[in-house]
């Protein structure tokens, strides 16, 4: 009756030593690989650097208006470019530029790694089921723990800095992406594609240039086309 009323537990010395081991692996591993991870993402830092510092020694008038063309390519919404007129003012008289253009550098890049991530394999997903119901799982993981939580092995690679930053928000940003390419080139037409072939279009091409669906699952204008 004992075994039915208590759940079995690791005695504490073995758990103690499988911890030790664990974090002796961890340890090894980033003495080991750490340097050649950090000279990876060294081009990323370098960027986001550069991109930080464009932002923040611009002129403030020529940052806030060139957001605000953006707003308005996004969006064809007069009340939306006021508003991130204002939200950058209000920002800027409280003191936080600097670092409202820090942040605005990381979500740059963020977004801009998410998408040429992201859409071929968006693309890869639409092409074959088998790569869809392998993929699905790992996004929702992605999607279900915080992102918070990707930080500890990054920063333990990593040490605190932009780039573990950049990556936890990559990670959490990802699975969007992915799916709505997937699920954007799913639904259009067959025959639309077909006739597209049809007339000579190669397969890649058509793929992209006839999904405006896609683009607006994914975040583009509806009479956008990116590839052009």
């Amino acid at each position: 009756m004992d075994f039915l009323n208590s759940i079995p537990v690791m005695d504490r010395t073995a758990l103690r030593e499988l911890k030790k081991g664990i974090d002796l692996s961890f340890k090894d591993f980033s003495r080991a690989y750490g340097d050649g991870i950090e000279s990876f993402f060294d081009p990323l830092l370098y960027f986001l650097i550069w991109l930080e510092k464009l932002l923040v020694n611009s002129p403030w008038p020529l940052v806030i208006g060139a957001f605000a063309l953006l707003a308005w390519i996004g969006s064809r919404s007069i009340k939306l470019v006021i508003g991130t007129v204002i939200c950058f003012l209000i920002i800027g008289y409280f003191g936080m530029w600097k670092n409202c253009m820090a942040t605005v550098a990381i979500i740059s890049v963020s977004t801009l790694v998410c998408i040429v991530v992201g859409i071929p394999i968006g693309v890869l997903m639409s092409k074959s089921s088998r790569a869809e119901k392998t993929i699905l799982p790992v996004l929702d993981m992605m999607q279900t723990i915080p992102s918070f939580v990707y930080l500890i092995p990054i920063i333990m690679l990593l040490g605190i800095g932009k780039v573990p930053g950049l990556l936890a928000v990559c990670i959490y940003a990802l699975p969007p992406v992915v799916r709505l390419t997937n699920l954007g080139i799913r639904e259009v037409d067959k025959e639309t594609l077909e006739a597209s072939e049809a007339f000579g279009s190669p397969p890649p091409s058509s793929e992209i240039n006839q999904k405006s669906g896609a683009y607006s699952s994914i975040g583009f204008p509806p009479n956008s086309n990116p590839t052009n």
